[in-house]
């Protein structure tokens, strides 16, 4: 299970980052964000479906008396919950699917040349610092 969710952030990360190269770190917590988001949406919305009348365990087992069970009524919606959930699921991958991509190649080349255009400005004004301080110098 673990591998698999590992693989559900790679894809979206990925796109991501290459939309915002300079941002990775924002955007690893959108995604990541996002992702416990939607889990916490669809853990009430599971239980809306098999619990709507939020009932408390029934059936007490023999062997442990703290452990109990819901009864049938609880039971018998486990099915329509994963067929529900599953639907909703497969809704969201086809848009997602439908929706992610990459940039394309003048926006990537246009995100690269401003971030090279940033750099060059950095180090213009980091060398006319070094030039006052050096000018600085020399006039005391």
């Amino acid at each position: 299970m673990g591998v698999g969710c590992g693989m559900t952030y790679l894809v979206p990360l990925v796109c991501a980052y290459e939309y915002f190269p300079d941002r990775k770190g924002l955007v690893t917590g959108v995604v990541i964000g996002s992702y416990g988001l939607g889990s916490s949406i669809f853990n009430i919305l599971a239980t809306k479906i098999v619990n709507p009348n939020n009932e408390g365990t029934k059936i007490i087992s023999p062997h442990d008396p703290n452990l109990s069970f819901f009864g049938p009524d609880v039971a018998n919606r486990v099915p329509l919950m994963f067929r529900t959930l599953c639907c909703m699921w497969l809704v969201l991958v086809l848009i997602s699917a439908a929706l992610i991509s990459r940039p394309p190649k003048s926006s990537e080349d246009q995100t690269n040349l401003l971030a090279e255009d940033r750099n060059d400005l950095i180090s213009k004004h980091e060398s006319e610092i070094e030039e006052e301080e050096e000018q600085e110098k020399k006039e005391t």
